[in-house]
């Protein structure tokens, strides 16, 4: 047992990157941050070439763009296939679901060969 003045400030017993526990806890989230880093630059080059920025259209695709703003009118060729975004979170989402599915699987069968 470790006594107050032996952990740091604000810390209890068995929390904390320094207790065991919690270099376990820090690696459960390093999937949070690869998925959040690989969403983020997924979605900058989707955007990107799915749905530009109008400051980066040729001038008479942007006033085709500001037009259909206004007026909703048809917007520029740039923007024709901005649903295809869609698809691939779409995509993203079912690959993830079947990965699960089949780590169920191998789970289960291992988890059998252990049961007593």
């Amino acid at each position: 047992m470790h006594s107050r003045t032996d952990r740091p400030a604000g810390e209890r017993e068995g929390q904390g990157l320094f207790w065991p526990g919690g270099i376990e806890e820090a690696y459960s989230h390093l999937t949070t941050f690869f998925a959040w880093a690989i969403g983020f630059a997924a979605s900058a080059h989707l955007l990107e070439r799915f749905c530009p920025d109008p400051e980066t259209l040729t001038s008479e695709a942007h006033a085709q763009w500001q037009a259909a703003i206004d007026t909703g009118s048809a917007m520029p060729e740039a923007y024709a296939h901005a649903h295809y975004i869609w698809y691939f979170f779409a995509a993203a989402g079912f690959a993830a679901f079947f990965a699960l599915w089949v780590f169920k699987f191998i789970t289960n069968y291992l988890d059998r060969g252990k049961a007593v």
